[in-house]
């Protein structure tokens, strides 16, 4: 399985979002800079959903309005709500972050994710390889994580893709934990890499869910 493959089973996600299909797969070709913006955006239009969804879809244009994160903000309503769990809560604060400190000043323009994550302390890479595992494959598992790792470094962009596409398919589809245990020990068995690891269980996971069925109505 390629990457193609997976984005091709993204259309429900997309749908969901209002997106054009094909979005979120265009994100790969994007710059740096550009594809922690417009990520950064359609996340925080996830987590508008999820809280709405879960609350009062009449409250959803209140909901948009709020921060991304901080006290009174989306991260937080979400956290709540218990919608996400810990990690994929905590990896939605992290991509704030990057977004953050992306707009807030211009000389970021040439954003690099390779030296990004290379210069980053190894404690602190290997956190955001710890949360990338957790949202993707519901383990933090040493050898999992050491995968993640592996692919944050190496593969930056498409790393992050799927971790954040995993974000987005907790938020709008609720996946179950036990469906995703059942597709990661399946996915370790067929696949070395943790990319590959993480198209084969949120393939399963989507399909399983149907093309564009929300987590409600």
């Amino acid at each position: 399985m390629d990457p193609s493959t997976f984005f091709a089973d993204l259309s429900g996600l997309e749908h969901h979002l209002g997106l054009p299909e094909g979005f979120l797969e265009g994100l790969i070709e994007e710059d740096d800079w550009s594809f922690i913006i417009k990520s950064h955006a359609v996340t925080e239009a996830a987590l508008t959903t999820l809280i709405s969804s879960s609350t009062d879809s009449r409250l959803k244009s209140f909901f948009a309005r709020l921060p991304f994160d901080g006290r009174f903000s989306k991260v937080e309503v979400a956290r709540a709500l218990g919608g996400l769990d810990r990690a994929t809560i905590e990896f939605a604060s992290r991509l704030g972050r990057i977004r953050n400190l992306l707009v807030h000043d211009i000389k970021h323009l040439s954003f690099d994710l390779h030296s990004f994550f290379k210069e980053m302390s190894a404690q602190d890479r290997q956190s955001m390889s710890k949360l990338i595992a957790q949202t993707v494959t519901g383990s933090d598992e040493d050898g999992l994580v050491s995968l993640a790792e592996e692919a944050l470094i190496g593969q930056p962009k498409l790393t992050l893709a799927v971790a954040i596409s995993a974000l987005h398919a907790h938020a709008l589809f609720g996946i179950d934990p036990n469906e995703q245990q059942r597709a990661l020990d399946r996915a370790k068995q067929a696949a070395p890499g943790f990319i590959l690891i993480a198209i084969l269980i949120l393939v399963a996971a989507l399909g399983s869910k149907g093309p564009g069925t929300p987590v409600a109505a």
